[in-house]
């Protein structure tokens, strides 16, 4: 026949039923100290679980702002170094720029110098032209008195030309330094044609616009 615990309670003297309450206490507290464990113990692994996933993320996103950042500096060095090569073709493109224009400005005064003597040959060629065929005139002319009043006129009419050309040639600007001598110094590349030979060799800057000279072409007229 089975007995109550109540029953048991009963037949204890009172210093066992004071320690069997002790004991029911006690393991009532363990009971309750073993829940309250575990759920701290689940809560911690919960919280240990949160944070490696979010360590997990922060790793990926670390891993992924690494390779941009290294993406970003390779592109970079690559603008750097494209922009150190357009420097130096744009560098290479300006003196070529202006080797070219002086050489054209020296083909330019060339190119006026062989007109004039151009000119000049054709000037000289025809005047002997003229004096070959006079001459000839003179040969066939019976009337040399005739032919010696017109070659007097064709003097007089070379000496008025003389004249004229001294005049035009009297207008011809000086140089800017001597005032004495005529120009005959061009400047490269400012073109600028303002100086004697004697004076113009003393200038490493052109003193009109005072740019450096980086050539000098000596025109003899």
């Amino acid at each position: 026949m089975s007995v109550s615990i109540h029953e048991m309670r009963n037949r204890l003297s009172p210093s066992q039923f004071q320690l069997q309450r002790l004991l029911d206490a006690f393991e009532k507290e363990q009971k309750s100290y073993g829940d309250e464990s575990k759920r701290s113990i689940q809560v911690l692994e919960d919280k240990c679980k949160q944070f490696a996933d979010k360590q997990a993320i922060l790793q990926t996103t670390l891993a992924e702002r690494d390779a941009e950042i290294q993406a970003l500096k390779a592109q970079l060095h690559d603008q750097i170094t494209l922009k150190e090569q357009l420097r130096r073709t744009e560098t290479k493109l300006d003196m070529q720029i202006l080797e070219n224009k002086s050489k054209a400005d020296q083909i330019r005064v060339l190119t006026e110098q062989a007109e004039v003597v151009k000119k000049q040959h054709e000037s000289e060629i025809r005047q002997k032209e003229e004096l070959a065929k006079k001459q000839a005139d003179l040969d066939k002319c019976s009337n040399f008195h005739d032919e010696i009043l017109k070659a007097e006129q064709r003097i007089e009419e070379i000496r008025l030309e003389r004249d004229e050309v001294r005049s035009t040639l009297s207008k011809v600007p000086t140089c800017v330094i001597c005032l004495d001598k005529r120009p005959q110094m061009l400047y490269m590349p400012c073109s600028h044609f303002i100086c004697c030979e004697g004076c113009g060799n003393r200038f490493d800057h052109c003193p009109t616009c005072r740019q450096k000279i980086c050539g000098k072409i000596t025109v003899y007229q």
